[in-house]
């Protein structure tokens, strides 16, 4: 009785399973054939679930200053017939974005009202042609998947969920090179959302803002009542990869003072690349980074 191939849909192994059986004398008929094959491949399924998982950012490299060595580390994207599932950081709080003020309390209060929402790319779908409010338009085309399970981390300010895309979807392909593209490339793709929320002006020492380009009693545009659109995977957000926004990253992964799993790059387990100047000039700046999202002093 064959067993099914790594991958093989259902349907392609009924079509292959049939026949053999038949001819093995195993079943009587076409149909009792078909219960048979259908029992194999339900059963070939269950034992094999966890090779559903791939690993498609494989070699995210790991510095620390103090030994001076190499570590790998690999972060998960779950993968199946129809979805690619993975993690992304959406928006990271209090901080400036177009000018205005985005509060981590606020953020937090619209936290359950991610979930079900669209994923598209370059807000082509919640917002075509327009990517600035008001958002009139949609073009069904470029949705190609949804978020669930958002969270909220009190140490970042982050605000993160699952991303689940649709293999099916008209635009996957188009998404997809370019998560390739950015694989390639060492780049985390970024992404960017869509929300709507009231406005109003606050003193930067109500709300503890820190900044050398606002004094205390300046006014600063501040956005509540947060009603979450979409996330898109766009090119660069307001919020890019490099600070901490983008899919496959999430602000709960290993990150220290001294060591940061942060940035995505290709790479084998038996690579151990040396540190140059370049790369500790990288390391220095992902740990200022870490102390900025932490709330510490440059």
């Amino acid at each position: 009785m064959p067993k099914p191939l790594p991958n093989e849909k259902e349907n392609d192994y009924m079509k292959r399973c049939i026949p053999i059986v038949l001819k093995e004398g195993t079943a009587k008929d076409s149909s009792q054939a078909a219960a048979i094959c259908h029992s194999m491949f339900k059963k070939h399924k269950e034992e094999h679930e966890s090779e559903q998982e791939i690993l498609t950012f494989e070699g995210t490299l790991i510095f620390s200053e103090k030994n001076e060595k190499t570590e790998m580390s690999k972060f998960k994207i779950k993968e199946d017939d129809n979805w690619v599932h993975l993690r992304a950081t959406a928006v990271i709080g209090n901080r400036l974005m177009k000018g205005m003020y985005i509060p981590y309390d606020e953020l937090k209060k619209s936290l359950n009202k991610w979930n079900g929402t669209y994923h598209d790319i370059n807000h082509m779908g919640t917002s075509y042609p327009h990517t600035e409010y008001p958002y009139y338009r949609h073009n069904n085309e470029y949705i190609i998947g949804y978020q669930d399970k958002a969270s909220a981390n009190d140490e970042t300010k982050a605000i993160e969920m699952d991303v689940h895309i649709y293999k099916k979807s008209v635009k996957y392909e188009a998404w997809r090179s370019f998560i390739e593209i950015c694989k390639a490339a060492g780049k985390i793709p970024n992404v960017s959302m869509s929300i709507t929320a009231k406005r109003k002006a606050v003193k930067a020492k109500d709300i503890g803002f820190d900044n050398t380009e606002y004094g205390d009693d300046d006014y600063i545009p501040y956005i509540y009542d947060i009603t979450p659109k979409a996330l898109t995977t766009a090119m660069e957000g307001e919020c890019s990869d490099k600070d901490g926004c983008g899919l496959c990253i999430s602000s709960e992964k290993e990150c220290s003072e001294d060591s940061c799993a942060c940035e995505q790059k290709e790479t084998t387990p038996e690579q151990k690349p040396e540190i140059n100047e370049k790369e500790k000039e990288r390391i220095a700046y992902l740990q200022r980074r870490i102390k900025e999202l932490k709330g510490e002093k440059k």
